[in-house]
């Protein structure tokens, strides 16, 4: 698997030192990363001016209000998009075939694949939950061990009394 062609760098929360390891390359483009949460409080964001490509990060919703949010929040940043299918083009290489995004059109094996959207999430089937095989055994043989710990520990105990008042008894003649 090559590495990417694209990196985006996003600030770090501790500075790591690496060691050199020779394997560095040089990428057809990377993207500075901020949060997009910084560009609420700019009043004249369209003279704002990235001197490097700059992705907006945002957090990722989880319901549909939040959604509909951030959709808002977004609109309301006055910024030049940059269409991923005008300047975004890569490439990943697996084992035995290879994705690829060139020109706004999806390549699998390099042949053009239609990828299918399906933005309604009310629809959605929930994943059916497999039979679970061993469910019934695995309950009944943790009762077993249980019992068996359980008598074990009883005898031990036993064991611990009865030696006890032997070695008493040692001592009393």
């Amino acid at each position: 698997m090559k590495k990417a062609n694209y990196q985006m760098l996003l600030p770090n929360k501790k500075v790591v030192y690496l060691d050199q390891d020779n394997q560095g390359g040089t990428n057809s483009q990377s993207y500075l990363a901020l949060p997009a949460s910084s560009f609420n409080k700019i009043k004249h964001q369209a003279d704002v001016r990235f001197a490097m490509p700059t992705a907006l990060t945002f957090k990722m919703p989880d319901s549909k209000v939040k959604l509909k949010n951030l959709k808002e929040q977004i609109q309301a940043l006055n910024f030049e998009w940059q269409a991923p299918d005008e300047a975004i083009n890569s490439k990943i290489d697996f084992a035995s075939s290879s994705l690829a995004f060139q020109n706004g059109q999806y390549l699998v094996n390099g042949k053009e694949t239609e990828v299918e959207v399906n933005s309604n999430m009310e629809n959605t089937d929930k994943p059916t939950p497999t039979p679970a095989l061993f469910k019934g055994f695995f309950r009944v043989e943790g009762q077993i061990i249980t019992v068996f710990f359980a008598i074990i520990f009883t005898v031990l105990i036993i064991f611990i009394a009865f030696g006890r008042k032997i070695y008493k008894n040692m001592f009393k003649r």
